[in-house]
């Protein structure tokens, strides 16, 4: 019996999976803020709040352009990539272009909650400092 509820649970969370990811020519448009990062010496000392829209040339592959908003230094101009080698997961890298440039590579989680919108969270490794954030957001996609 328990095998049985398992397995119409995972059915359904993968269909519903299927009829939220993206396909060739969709736009996907989020915001997020960073709830942690290694380099905060306390809780909310500063906040970080990106907004990102991603074009996908395949079901997998995305070009990712937006803005990084940091409280504590500057903005930061957004270009980069996502791959998803398994939906919903994927793998984006990630160039901020601005005074002190850096290139931040991370993974995330995306999860449909109604609609086409959508909850992602995440981390990034930012190579320049050498910090790790943490990330939660929200998308839509067109």
């Amino acid at each position: 019996m328990i095998i049985r509820k398992l397995f119409l649970l995972t059915a359904f969370l993968v269909i519903s999976q299927l009829t939220q990811a993206q396909s060739k020519g969709s736009f996907l448009l989020g915001v997020g803020m960073d709830l942690y990062r290694t380099d905060n010496t306390g809780f909310a000392e500063r906040s970080q709040v990106g907004l990102e829209g991603n074009y996908f040339f395949s079901s997998q592959f995305s070009g990712t352009v937006g803005f990084d908003f940091w409280s504590g230094r500057q903005t930061f101009f957004v270009l980069g990539g996502r791959f998803y080698p398994v939906d919903p997961v994927f793998i984006k890298l990630k160039g901020l272009i601005g005074d002190n440039s850096d290139v931040a590579l991370g993974m995330g989680y995306q999860r449909g909650i109604g609609g086409n919108f959508n909850f992602e969270g995440g981390m990034d490794f930012y190579f320049d400092p050498g910090d790790l954030g943490i990330r939660l957001g929200l998308s839509y996609l067109f």
